[in-house]
């Protein structure tokens, strides 16, 4: 993953009655610096062994070193086998979906997403056994200084994958992660609920204000910039669908979206020092578009990173799937669940021919 490369989310499809864009939303991954545990506190004596941390800050470090060399080597190759050996779950998707995209970049765009850089400012959160995951917040060295939030996991009791990232936008502020006398961080059952949410309902509540505007369980969520856009995409497409034709100037496809199931479901989660949750979640959603009955002889063309990810080149399409992938980082508390911040990527187009 780079940092270099992320973008927003889906702004309305441009589909022409002849061209079909998508919209890209690159993942990040990257930096090197250690400043030690999120909050650590001073240690203090205690006749009583210590718990000990899901992993030690040590190994950590290795395992975030490990991912840093391997990652910007299969970034300048696009090796997604070699990716697979440090990425799982829904990023090793994402990054899978960028890597089919690079032939249709500019030659700039290119060299900055193959370019290595390094995660700065690392701040280690490690909870407590038995806990089988970590999590680093840092930033990037490509100047791009805003933080991410990034889970290791043992995939299938395997090594450390990288198994979750989230960018924040510049001006969004992580929640404080609380930790006790240790510095370790406190693992949360995703089940466990958290006022009107469960971390592990996340992705249904979220994934309804893309097919229902919020009208079902997305009323469950708090307003935020994550979830605004969501709502403004369903209801852009619900009343002006998309494929605009060349000579009439209307729209004449449907469009609407539709849960999809993410690469993991697995959900990550912290106890905050305000006694909330912070969760790292997978999501996904297919986009479908269709052409309307009333223009039985209209057709669509797919665009060129909608042919990278499986549609036809060619002939006359009739229908368009747009599969992405997401992550949500989200503050849970009795009052609310707000989504902090997403990370979206495409990661496959297919086609119907009339």
């Amino acid at each position: 993953m780079s940092p270099s490369t992320r973008l927003a989310h889906l702004r309305p499809l441009a589909l022409t009655a002849l061209s079909a864009a998508a919209a890209l939303a690159l993942g990040a991954c990257g930096a090197r610096s250690d400043t030690g545990s999120a909050g650590s506190p001073t240690p203090s004596a205690s006749r009583t062994p210590a718990p000990k941390g899901a992993i030690s800050k040590a190994a950590a470090q290795q395992v975030v070193d490990h991912f840093q060399a391997v990652n910007n080597a299969a970034n300048a190759a696009r090796d997604a086998k070699l990716l697979g050996t440090v990425e799982a779950g829904v990023p090793y998707t994402q990054d899978q979906g960028v890597f089919k995209q690079w032939k249709t970049w500019t030659a700039k765009k290119q060299k900055t997403y193959s370019s290595p850089f390094a995660y700065e400012n690392r701040q280690y959160i490690i909870p407590a056994a038995p806990a089988t995951w970590f999590a680093v917040t840092a930033t990037s060295s490509d100047g791009d200084k805003s933080r991410g939030v990034f889970v290791f996991d043992k995939a299938d009791g395997g090594p450390y994958k990288m198994s979750g990232a989230v960018w924040l936008g510049k001006k969004t502020t992580l929640p404080k992660i609380a930790v006790d006398r240790h510095g370790l961080a406190e693992s949360v059952d995703p089940a466990q609920q958290v006022g009107a949410l469960a971390p592990n309902q996340l992705r249904t509540a979220y994934e309804d204000l893309w097919e229902t505007g919020g009208a079902q369980e997305g009323k469950k969520l708090a307003s935020t910039v994550e979830t605004k856009e969501a709502i403004s995409s369903y209801r852009h497409y619900k009343a002006h669908g998309t494929g605009k034709d060349d000579q009439t100037g209307k729209n004449i496809a449907d469009s609407w979206f539709v849960t999809a199931e993410p690469a993991s479901s697995k959900v990550y989660a912290l106890r905050l020092a305000n006694g909330g949750v912070l969760a790292v979640a997978g999501t996904a959603h297919t986009q479908k578009t269709v052409v309307k009955p009333q223009y039985p002889n209209g057709y669509l063309h797919a665009g060129e990173a909608q042919i990278a990810l499986g549609a036809s080149g060619s002939g006359e399409i009739y229908s368009i799937n747009d599969t992405y992938q997401g992550q949500l980082l989200v503050a849970l508390n009795p009052q609310s669940a707000q989504v902090i911040d997403g990370e979206w990527e495409q990661v496959g187009s297919a086609s119907t021919q009339r």
